[in-house]
């Protein structure tokens, strides 16, 4: 695989664990925030998505762990993920290590991440401004 077909692989698996991160704070704080007006949503109907986003995720963070770190790490950071309490510490280790990696790459990634586009446009001028 070419450098840049990496680091694009990168900025799409950091982009959605920026999205993950949004989504584990929609799970705990919706809930909260319909008990506190009364309107308490019942546990079983947050136990199918919260599943599915445990899996999701631990899926996202093996693939990235994967491009940032070593295979092993990434088996051992899927197993962390799969374990509630530890899955939020490593999705944010994980994609902390994303962004120094792209930042070292070159790349000025935001507080979303970035399009692959935004990454494409950037390493083309980093080649233009190596070559001149």
């Amino acid at each position: 695989m070419d450098e840049e077909a990496h680091v694009l692989q990168i900025v799409w698996f950091h982009r959605t664990t920026e999205i993950l991160l949004l989504v584990f704070a929609g799970f705990t704080i919706v809930p909260w925030l319909f008990s506190l007006i009364g309107l308490g949503i019942p546990v079983r109907y947050l136990l199918i998505p919260f599943w599915c986003y445990i899996l999701v995720s631990t899926v996202v963070v093996f693939r990235l762990s994967q491009l940032v770190y070593s295979t092993s790490i990434a088996i051992l950071c899927g197993l962390l993920m799969l374990t509630v309490i530890l899955g939020l510490p490593v999705l944010a280790i994980v994609n902390q290590k994303a962004v120094r990696v792209l930042k070292r790459q070159g790349l000025k990634p935001g507080p979303m991440g970035m399009s692959q586009s935004e990454a494409r446009i950037q390493l083309r001028s980093l080649r233009k401004r190596d070559e001149s």
